[in-house]
């Protein structure tokens, strides 16, 4: 007997015409179904992603729309897409089953239509499919194991690391989850062969799994999809070691979890010469080290490699083993070697409780005997005013901050969330250095393009090449450009890897006279005026993240379309020529 062997809808049917068509006509007879040859395996549905997205399953559930026989329920099944529209979805079987079937297929059919639903496709799935969009109701024959919604969860994050991801966003929407990974900076599909789709259920029970499964979380002890949880989870699997920062968020058509990957060891050393920061940048973070004393931040938007540059920070500080550094954070989440770290969790249910435990935190540590104390983020009044303590009492403190420039760094910490003073900032060792930087996507250096195949298509690359010519007035013809499409050794992206483009200010007296005379715009000035004005030079003294990414995509290692993340070329402010190649 053939399985494939039965009857299937008409290719091209167009919505609404089945119900246009008499049910009285036996199912293999009637003109939106066509009798075959053998089936061929591309006319059934056999994965679950390539399932028409549905709202509900009205076959299936505590309260079904219509109630078929137990035996029946994975061989029939009706999904409700949206507006009373009805997908008909019958399991792939042989011709003498399908002809018992067919009277239920009219009986529920009729009774849908009765109801007000439109019958708008009749699709066939592979028995497994119809098992796993039964499953998702709990209705399955095969029932699933304890333990496999947490093997489910534990499969994503080994796919996920497998593919050099930093996050995995779970979407949950309707009865269907959407998995991806950011690679490169970008989204993409998990890669497991589903195109990352998953049934609701299985989706928000390894999402349960995992953070039930948790070493702690800060606020909710169990997973709930309609609020907002965060925990930290400890990361043990083969080859893989370190931590999983979970963070939970509801939703009014399902929840939506997004996991950073924090690996440790080895397999998050870095260096700053491997980061991508230029040699300029380099005796800066080195001399800010040397001194010992004073506030070193760093800014950047999310994902900009802040943590990690802290880490990196530390790790290398002169006679790092002579000594007594410490580390105040929320969460912890890399470990950092010759640091003693101390984890004050915020509760967000209870701001007292929260500024008892840094209030605690800071008394201990003036106590201490710190060389050097890293505070993580600088997020509101009290990491500010912590960070502002050790810096007064001449020790090094470090930290990070949300800003998209260095000249927004100052705005930020006084504003009315933090609340710092001008006049405390500018005092005499309490700024170390700022540091602005981003991540962006390192070109793959088998299939990156040249500036006339990429020209050829897109006018955007044309746009760039005649600006950089006329305006900036730079040799364009190392400019390297995307691939679409990528290669074997970027496995289809285009780029592999990321590096870091970056702005870096050591204070001097000039500069804070003029942050505490409230004169942005001349302290920006003041800074830019120790620029070389060169875009081919690889100082980037007095020079912006922008000229940093130009000159990155000026010798071919990203593209010059990421420099306008930054900055727009027909917009920045061009500095003047000090000397060099034009």
């Amino acid at each position: 007997m053939k399985w494939f062997d039965r009857a299937v809808p008409v290719l091209g049917t167009r919505p609404g015409e089945l119900d246009q068509v008499s049910s009285e006509a036996p199912l293999h007879r009637r003109s939106e179904f066509v009798a075959t040859e053998p089936l061929r395996l591309a006319e059934v549905i056999d994965k679950y992603a390539d399932v028409p997205p549905y709202q509900r399953l009205l076959t299936g559930g505590d309260d079904p729309v219509y109630r078929l026989p137990p035996e029946q329920q994975e061989r029939l099944i009706a999904t409700d897409i949206g507006g009373k529209r009805v997908h008909v979805i019958c399991a792939a079987m042989p011709e003498a089953q399908l002809q018992q079937l067919q009277w239920q297929v009219r009986a529920l059919k009729g009774d849908l239509r009765a109801k007000g639903y439109q019958i708008v496709q009749e699709l066939v799935a592979t028995p497994e499919v119809m098992r796993i969009v039964m499953r998702n109701v709990g209705l399955s024959t095969q029932s699933r194991g304890r333990g496999e919604p947490l093997r489910l969860f534990n499969h994503w994050i080994e796919l996920a690391a497998r593919a050099d991801a930093t996050d995995l966003h779970v979407d949950v929407s309707g009865n269907v989850a959407q998995v991806r990974v950011r690679v490169d900076g970008r989204l993409e599909v998990l890669p497991d062969g589903h195109c990352g789709k998953y049934p609701r259920g299985e989706a928000v029970d390894a999402l349960a799994a995992g953070y039930n499964n948790t070493r702690q979380g800060n606020n909710v002890s169990q997973y709930t999809e309609d609020k907002f949880v965060s925990c930290m989870i400890a990361l043990n699997l083969p080859g893989l070691s370190g931590q999983l920062r979970y963070q939970n968020f509801k939703g009014r058509a399902g929840p939506k979890a997004v996991i950073r990957i924090l690996r440790s060891g080895e397999e998050n050393a870095i260096t700053f010469e491997k980061a991508g920061y230029a040699r300029s940048q380099l005796r800066l973070l080195r001399e800010a080290a040397r001194s010992g004393k004073g506030i070193v931040l760093i800014a950047g938007v999310t994902s900009s490699g802040k943590s990690t540059s802290l880490k990196c920070l530390i790790e290398t500080l002169p006679n790092l083993q002579a000594k007594s550094i410490y580390t105040v954070e929320d969460p912890i989440e890399y470990e950092i070697a010759g640091a003693h770290q101390i984890e004050v969790l915020r509760d967000l249910a209870d701001d007292e409780l929260t500024t008892s435990r840094y209030a605690d935190a800071m008394r201990a540590l003036m106590r201490g005997d710190p060389d050097g104390v890293m505070m993580g983020e600088i997020r509101d009044r009290l990491t500010a005013l912590f960070a502002l303590q050790i810096a007064e009492t001449g020790h090094l403190a470090m930290g990070t901050v949300h800003a998209h420039l260095i000249s927004t760094i100052i705005p930020r910490l006084t504003n009315d969330q933090i609340g710092l003073s001008r006049q405390a900032l500018t005092g005499p060792n309490i700024l170390n250095l700022l540091v602005y930087q981003a991540l962006v996507p390192r070109l793959c250096a088998h299939c990156a393009e040249t500036t006339p195949v990429a020209a050829s298509r897109d006018a955007d690359v044309r746009d760039i090449v005649d600006v950089l010519a006329q305006r900036f007035r730079v040799p364009t013809h190392r400019l390297r450009w995307e691939h679409p499409g990528g290669c074997a050794h970027c496995n289809g992206r285009g780029t592999k890897g990321k590096t870091i483009v970056a702005e870096m200010l050591r204070p001097d007296r000039t500069w804070l006279r003029r942050v505490r005379d409230n004169d942005d715009d001349a302290a920006v000035m003041h800074y830019r005026a120790a620029s070389d004005g060169d875009f081919l030079s690889p100082d980037m003294t007095g020079k912006t993240v922008f000229e940093h990414a130009l000159w990155k995509a000026l010798q071919g290692e990203i593209d010059a379309r990421n420099c306008e993340e930054f900055d727009a070329f027909s917009r920045f402010e061009l500095p003047p020529k000090k000397g060099g190649a034009t």
